[in-house]
């Protein structure tokens, strides 16, 4: 896409949010514009001098951190929890998981106050919510973040994930902006963020987002409306698209011990927020294997994949049939990392877990998914927003007894994928929109541009 060159600035709330759009900032750095990167520091375990190094110094890409908070324990960052907090009372209905998560969230004498009903009712209410975005609207930008901006002088600033508990800098950033008349977009990270998190405190000019259940989402949870959005796809999942062969099944599975000629189910951890620990949930299954009558069954074997944010508990892990991959730090967002997850969802029959986003890295890579339903992931599960999405729209198996975990599993192993079509059809409905096998974070680079081309507005100092 011809465009002129421009400044564009990236703010992410830490290092770890940087892999999911590293294409979309590389290739608009590739198109000659000057790209810069911010990472809250407070928020990011590396230095910045070991970002610079794994990210190579690309030309026209720029890495440093954001100026630090000042919202810490000021009435502006009290207020901005009380409203992620009221948004969830207002959703909840009979639904209380949001509500209750977010409250724990609060500094401890707002809990005890919203422990009182009287107080929950009162914080529902039209007065108190005009009051609250008040507080934000009369609230100023950091000034050295408007100095920051000023110096940077970008064209456009692009933010993510902007809603998350304990506000970090990416929302000061976009205040900046929008105060200086600059163009700002959102990032959409993933398939929770809008439903799951907090309130959007500043409204950016525009938000690109997966799908058009997240244009609903927008506006049930947010009140913004389709013009303000862009579909793109979930950029999340773009680097899928750069995998073709696994590495050969002899070579996998003499290098993880495991057996080429028996079948392989793949247990995909949560993260914490769903559930402590897996270990009972994976051992359940080893069991209901063992104790079929069908040979095959007995022989499957299980590859158990920690969750990049709660690998820790399970490093000294040892099952009988559960091998762990990888044991230790999974890494997140880094080349190594995705082969090993691209190899043992490829050689795995199935995917089995109860409520992670692997699930729609599986689906996309052709892998059925059986959920594993009991009573106590009630929360976790059928009340959380976007795992819902997979539930309305049949893509994934519901099995809660041994016998129909039994039972999905052989009947995937015999080959009746009775979830195939649905499963394809949320594939092109929920993650690829704009085409199968179109990159999400090159349609973000695209209306990047396009809002550039089409922004009339300049900075003027």
């Amino acid at each position: 896409m011809e465009n002129r060159k421009s400044k564009i600035l990236f703010v992410f709330r830490s290092y770890n949010h940087l892999p999911t759009f590293r294409k979309s900032v590389r290739l608009l750095a590739d198109r000659g514009h000057e790209v810069s990167v911010l990472f809250h520091g407070g928020l990011t375990d590396n230095t910045l001098e070991e970002i610079r190094q794994f990210e190579g110094n690309p030309d026209n890409i720029t890495y440093d951190w954001t100026m630090p908070s000042q919202r810490g324990g000021t009435f502006v960052f009290h207020s901005r929890e009380v409203l992620n907090y009221r948004k969830h009372l207002l959703k909840a209905g009979g639904l209380q998981f949001y509500a209750e998560r977010w409250r724990g969230y609060l500094h401890p004498k707002l809990q005890k106050i919203f422990a009182w009903r009287i107080a929950r009712e009162l914080v529902k209410t039209g007065l108190a919510g005009w009051f609250l975005k008040l507080i934000e609207r009369l609230t100023p930008p950091q000034s050295d973040v408007l100095s920051h901006l000023r110096n940077l002088n970008p064209d456009i600033v692009a933010v993510t994930p902007l809603n998350q508990r304990y506000s970090s800098m990416e929302l000061e950033y976009l205040k900046a902006a929008v105060t200086l008349g600059v163009p700002s977009v959102l990032l959409m990270g993933s398939w929770d963020h809008i439903t799951s998190k907090g309130i959007y405190h500043i409204v950016p000019d525009v938000s690109l987002i997966w799908n058009e259940e997240q244009v609903q989402e927008m506006w049930e949870h947010h009140r913004i409306p389709r013009d303000n959005l862009r579909i793109v796809g979930a950029p999340t999942l773009d680097h899928w698209l750069d995998f073709d062969d696994p590495t050969p099944r002899e070579i996998f599975c003499k290098n993880y011990r495991l057996r080429p000629d028996d079948s392989i189910i793949m247990y995909c951890c949560s993260s914490n927020v769903i559930i402590g620990s897996e270990t009972a949930s994976v051992t359940e299954l080893r069991k209901i294997l063992d104790e079929s009558a069908d040979e095959r069954l007995k022989r499957t074997q299980i590859i158990f994949r920690p969750h990049p944010k709660n690998f820790k508990i399970y490093e000294k892990l040892q099952l009988p049939g559960v091998t762990v991959i990888p044991r230790g730090d999974v890494l997140y967002g880094k080349l190594e990392g995705q082969r090993i997850f691209y190899d043992t969802l490829m050689h795995s029959s199935l995917v089995f877990g109860i409520n992670t986003s692997a699930m729609l890295d599986a689906m996309l890579l052709g892998k059925p998914v059986i959920a594993l339903y009991k009573d106590q992931y009630t929360a976790t599960q059928v009340e959380m927003y976007h795992f819902n999405s997979l539930l309305h729209m049949g893509a994934i198996e519901f099995a809660k007894t041994p016998d129909e975990i039994r039972k999905a599993i052989l009947d995937i192993f015999e080959g009746r994928d009775v979830r195939k079509e649905k499963r394809e059809r949320f594939i092109r409905d929920f993650i690829r929109p704009r085409g199968i096998k179109i990159s999400a974070n090159e349609v973000i680079a695209d209306e990047i541009e396009d809002i550039l081309k089409s922004s009339k507005h300049s900075l003027l100092f």
